[in-house]
């Protein structure tokens, strides 16, 4: 007999996998952060679908999203919500902020500094949080998901103990190929698309073919691609392009087969 907790996760993976290839573990992990009333931290570099993942879940589940974008000139109350003025009326009024939400994504945790990022850890141990004096609860259910990419080291704050330990769950997301370590993020492919669609017209179509396809991937990919130092070595820039470039043709290129 096939349990609520189970047809849950069936139908979330089936909807995701349409758009998120391989991420049934990330998918698993972040429904038993939600019905084990935990967070999530995902560590991962540009590309691999953190946000992407994180909006469909929430989707799926019929639940609100909100999406908060971590900068270091961030204040706690640019998410926990503030009170402020009625200048029509005179009156105190609270603006709610966007942590009021089911499905929380925290984009770049550690880009805020220290004492935004401590706004959060009321919110994620309490459910509620506390507006200058007053307490307001949040959306059940709650929950946080954040992410921070590893590859940066300017500009950013690392978690403290006391952060880290409000997460349930924290998993590190990398891309397949350790050809690589820097690739392309999800919108390289609508770009690809629209640049095929462009070439076609211009060469007298009026529909793409996968040579339109293979002609464009080098230009369009090579310059979000960064190289493992293993395989780039100490290259000059036109060297590393030139390995990127084979990469791109002889690695990914010849082995997809095209439809027809």
């Amino acid at each position: 007999m096939t349990t609520l907790a189970q047809e849950i996760f069936g139908k979330i993976q089936k909807t995701i996998s349409n758009y998120v290839i391989d991420r049934l573990r990330e998918i698993e992990l972040m429904t038993v952060a939600l019905l084990s009333r935990g967070h999530m931290l995902i560590e991962g570099p540009p590309g691999t679908a953190k946000t992407l993942m994180a909006k469909l879940f929430a989707e799926v589940l019929g639940l609100k999203f909100k999406r908060i974008q971590m900068t270091p000139d961030m204040i706690p109350s640019d998410i926990i919500g503030a009170k402020i003025v009625d200048p029509k009326t005179g009156e105190l009024r609270t603006i709610l902020g966007p942590i009021f939400a089911n499905i929380v994504l925290i984009d770049e945790i550690n880009r805020a500094s220290p004492k935004t990022q401590s706004a959060l850890l009321e919110a994620m141990q309490e459910r509620c949080v506390t507006i200058e004096g007053d307490t307001y609860n949040l959306p059940e259910p709650f929950m946080i998901i954040a992410t921070q990419n590893p590859w940066e080291s300017e500009g950013v704050f690392p978690l403290p103990e006391t952060q880290i330990d409000r997460f349930s769950l924290a998993i590190s997301l990398d891309y397949p190929n350790p050809e690589i370590i820097l690739g392309v993020s999800p919108r390289t492919s609508v770009i690809l698309l629209r640049t095929a669609k462009a070439l076609a017209a211009i060469r007298g179509r009026k529909y793409v073919i996968p040579d339109d396809i293979k002609y464009l991937t080098p230009y369009v990919l090579w310059h979000r691609i960064r190289l493992n130092p293993r395989v780039a070595g100490y290259g000059t820039p036109r060297e590393n392009y030139a390995k990127i470039v084979n990469i791109i043709n002889e690695e990914i290129l010849r082995k997809i087969r095209v439809p027809w």
